[in-house]
């Protein structure tokens, strides 16, 4: 059984695991298994082959606040390489290795 993530520190936890284990992608929320672009990913799960960084938070089974506060050390974390999460995602020549490095950043960041 997956436990509810209730602290913003877990949120970015499974966030991380989620863009490992399941994919990463860029210009969209999420991909289907073919490639698709998915706008509510959450409702495609047994059909999900990516997602981006905001996709990740979004499908993490939380409430608003946790997820919320996950979203701002996030932003926190690129804001001197970019504007918005979206944007540091979606920047030509990113990896996921990178997306990933700033995943464990706002983790070490979390107080909670």
């Amino acid at each position: 059984m997956i436990n509810k993530a209730k602290t913003p520190k877990e949120v970015l936890i499974a966030a991380r695991y989620i863009l490992s284990h399941w994919g990463w992608c860029q210009g969209t929320t999420a991909r289907d298994k073919q490639g698709r672009s998915l706008y509510s990913p959450k409702k495609h799960l047994e059909n999900l082959g990516s997602v981006c960084a905001v996709g990740a938070i979004s499908i993490v089974d939380t409430d608003f606040e946790p997820a919320q506060v996950a979203y701002n050390i996030l932003d926190e974390v690129i804001s001197d390489q970019s504007p918005s999460i979206v944007i540091y995602n979606d920047t030509p020549g990113r990896t996921k290795q990178e997306v990933l490095a700033v995943f464990d950043k706002a983790i070490q960041q979390a107080k909670y």
